[in-house]
């Protein structure tokens, strides 16, 4: 998560520059993630064969479970800060941080089966420079 000056976030910019990285929260929580064109490929699967599929709810994530402590090192390592991620408590960050400091994990087994959806983008973790160019090429160019 990137902010504006004078919000709490993963890291914030000041012109150009990097100036701190705080996580929030219990630094082993994992999320469920996935990738958009992942995302997209799932949903073009649904519209392609809307009668198989009526009524039916998926739920789409890749199977990766890294821990938040491990998905911010390795951001703030991309974008070439190397110390530690220094720690605020959930409650600090206000409701909705507290309310999101746990294990957020889902399955896609459904999507497997009735889709024969699977996703094919790479971790975040297992390319993070090349997602950070991707991110730093998509910001205004102010932020840059």
């Amino acid at each position: 998560m990137w902010s504006r000056p004078r919000r709490r976030a993963l890291a914030r910019w000041e012109g150009r520059h990097l100036v701190y990285t705080t996580g929030i929260g219990d630094p082993a929580k994992r999320w469920s993630r996935v990738h958009v064109d992942d995302l997209a490929d799932a949903y073009v699967r649904i519209l392609d064969n809307p009668a198989a599929v009526e009524g039916e709810t998926f739920v789409i994530a890749d199977e990766q479970r890294l821990t938040a402590l491990d998905m911010q090192r390795t951001a703030i390592r991309a974008a070439g800060h190397m110390g530690e991620v220094a720690r605020e408590s959930a409650e600090a960050g206000g409701m909705l941080q507290l309310a999101a400091d746990q294990d957020e994990l889902v399955t896609s087994a459904k999507a497997h089966r009735l889709l024969n959806w699977t996703p094919r983008h790479i971790s975040f973790t297992d390319a993070p420079t090349r997602h950070y160019r991707a991110w730093k090429a998509a910001q205004p160019f102010s932020a840059r």
